[in-house]
């Protein structure tokens, strides 16, 4: 899949095309997806995403807000499930002022040149969220494309959405999370360097920066699957998710220590996919404690289904 950030320069047309942030990539998001793929399909064309960055809230607001995934996460995502391109808008308060009319005509209609643009159940867009799609129909049979609406995807009596996929991290619910997703909560980041204290007790973690305003799932310990770099092999681990409260220290962290492995990890990027919550975060009474409680961490993540 290619990734484009559009920078005003023209792009080459698009056979079927969404637009939205799509945060999290969830099962909602998917079926509209999917939609895209099938259409472009039919017509001989380029299955595109168009996503937003930053997320248009934190634009309109002038508040920050929690991601479930960047921009690279969802380019991950999308390209697992067969989209062609992902097309990148830098969102600006210039734009946020955009008219629902002028914003599809000039960029699904006129940088796009679309020929099928589909929309979700509860599709908004331009100024207010003023655009619907009557407006879209009206403008797409004067300009050129047709418009598809997907309806509202259900698991179970439940709506899906990015915001009740938010909440089920944050407190710790991952495997929620993931039913909601379609796949586990995952953050992908590069290794940093680290004081190197895991490994003089037997259990050498790779150290991620979380990504600035991404979901961390409550503080805690998780069994994960881990992959490193593009390399298909999955290895689990015992992932703690929290600040170190054993050493006294406050910013937070993502440790991860990948089972049955032996290698150095410095600068690789690891995708880790959070399967379940194995326990809370808590300071220990010293480094014997802590080692006899790691035991058990890794033993109970080993395990997890």
């Amino acid at each position: 899949m290619r990734v484009e950030r559009y920078d005003g320069s023209a792009l080459s047309p698009v056979g079927a095309v969404t637009v939205g942030t799509f945060d999290g990539v969830h099962r909602g998001h998917q079926v509209v997806i999917e939609s895209v793929i099938a259409k472009s399909s039919t017509i001989n064309g380029e299955s595109a995403i168009v996503t937003f960055d930053p997320h248009p809230r934190e634009v309109v607001t002038g508040e920050g807000v929690a991601l479930l995934t960047t921009v690279e996460e969802r380019a991950d995502a999308m390209g697992a499930m067969g989209v062609d391109r992902l097309i990148v808008l830098p969102f600006t308060s210039e734009m946020a002022d955009w008219s629902a009319e002028k914003f599809a005509r000039e960029v699904l209609a006129g940088t796009l040149s679309a020929r099928v643009v589909v929309v979700g159940h509860d599709h908004g867009f331009g100024r207010k969220r003023s655009g619907d799609v009557g407006l879209l129909e009206r403008i797409g049979s004067e300009m050129g494309f047709r418009v598809h609406q997907v309806g509202a995807h259900l698991e179970g009596d439940l709506v899906v959405s990015s915001t009740k996929i938010r909440t089920a991290i944050e407190e710790g619910r991952v495997a929620d999370a993931a039913v909601m997703l379609g796949r586990p909560y995952r953050m992908i980041q590069r290794v940093t360097q680290g004081d190197q204290r895991g490994r003089t007790i037997g259990f050498p973690t790779a150290n991620l920066v979380p990504p600035s305003g991404k979901v961390l799932p409550m503080f805690g310990v998780y069994a994960a699957d881990v992959r490193i770099g593009d390399s298909p092999t999955v290895y689990r681990a015992a992932v703690n998710v929290g600040v170190r409260p054993t050493f006294g220290e406050n910013a937070p962290l993502v440790e991860v220590h990948l089972i049955d492995f032996e290698g150095d990890l410095y600068g690789q990027r690891l995708s880790v996919d959070f399967v379940r919550r194995v326990r809370a975060e808590r300071r220990f009474d010293g480094l014997d404690a802590l080692k006899t409680q790691l035991h058990d961490d890794v033993a109970r993540c080993r395990a997890s289904e």
